[in-house]
């Protein structure tokens, strides 16, 4: 067992808490005055300095798996360096912490003490979605280590191949899965890509899987575009579900949790009577054995298709903010299954 003072998101009722289930909280505690923290937008870094102040933080009693879950969520050496740290209460002694690597020139003091909403995202009552788009962010090398819930498909999942998630031409529904998981503490990442087809997706379920090395849920998601253009349904529903059952394989050898939702349909409206008729039907027939095959596999399914209407898109195909806010409450209520059998097992 290793004794961790923590001063920032993985405190008690931080975004970052829940890694701390199962450790033990050992108390409240102060750095002697040779410490500064700064705020780096999202997360505190904490630096020595002899004209410091003393910060304030816990100190937890932490078992070896957790203590490599934090190495990681730390990047440590590259990020954060785990090191000896003195505290004023002496007999809190053999005490270690996380020191910021990188330079603070530039960035706003925090004082003694971080306080959650200090991240504006958290002062609005959310936290932030990590998309893929900004991959080269700086801070993006931290949060992609606290991801727990990772969003993979096409363009129903995200547009990160079109840019910032600001020039997206319609939200998707991981931005709003991440507003209903905020009691939970998860942290969701949206690994959609525009016009991907489902022959493409276990690279990206494998890329994910080394990007987010700390994620326990995958929510995968392809088959709109297949369906769209090979006119053999037969064979296009058989390729597609032979693919996403290649990308189930692979997260559950990792070790996490996969679940799927099915294709949508079209808005029906924007389409001649007999295109509409025949795209419904298509749906139909892809998702009824994409249903089976899931209860065979024992994968969660979250029925979006049946909840969506002409009104919940945007264009032919995309859901509009109402579709979306739909697509996340499906998934949501299913992941929600999901995680708490998950917590009683």
């Amino acid at each position: 067992m290793v004794r961790i003072f923590l001063y920032g998101t993985l405190k008690r009722g931080g975004c970052r808490s829940h890694v701390m289930r199962g450790q033990q909280f050992v108390g409240d505690a102060r750095t002697v005055a040779k410490y500064r923290m700064y705020n780096t937008g999202s997360y505190p870094a904490l630096v020595e300095d002899e004209d410091g102040i003393e910060v304030e933080g816990e100190v937890w009693e932490v078992d070896d798996e957790c203590l490599r879950v934090l190495d990681a969520i730390e990047a440590v050496p590259d990020l954060y360096e785990r090191r000896p740290v003195s505290l004023t209460d002496a007999r809190m002694d053999g005490v270690e912490t996380y020191i910021y690597r990188r330079s603070v020139d530039g960035l706003p003091d925090c004082g003694g003490r971080w306080e959650h909403h200090q991240n504006p995202a958290q002062e609005q009552g959310s936290m932030e979605v990590v998309y893929l788009a900004d991959l080269n962010r700086p801070a993006f090398e931290e949060d992609r280590l606290a991801v727990d819930v990772v969003c993979a498909g096409d363009s129903i999942t995200g547009w990160n191949n079109f840019g910032p998630a600001n020039l997206w031409p319609y939200p998707t529904y991981p931005r709003f899965l991440q507003e209903l998981c905020e009691p939970s503490g998860l942290r969701i990442a949206d690994g959609g890509i525009a016009g991907e087809i489902s022959d493409n997706g276990l690279g990206h379920v494998q890329r994910y899987l080394e990007l987010f090395p700390n994620s326990r849920y995958f929510i995968v998601a392809f088959g709109t575009n297949d369906l769209g253009t090979w006119p053999d349904l037969e064979s296009t529903s058989r390729r597609i579900i032979e693919n996403l059952n290649r990308m189930v394989r692979a997260v559950r050898a990792d070790g996490k949790q996969p679940m799927l939702f099915n294709v949508p349909y079209a808005n029906e409206a924007m389409f001649p009577s007999h295109i509409a008729r025949d795209t419904h039907n298509k749906r139909d027939y892809h998702n009824g054995r994409l249903s089976a095959d899931c209860q065979e596999n024992e994968v969660p399914l979250a029925d979006i298709c049946s909840q969506l209407r002409d009104e919940h898109f945007g264009d032919e195909l995309h859901p509009n903010e109402a579709g979306a806010k739909i697509i996340a409450q499906q998934v949501f209520e299913v992941l929600s299954t999901v995680v708490g059998a998950g917590q009683t097992t």
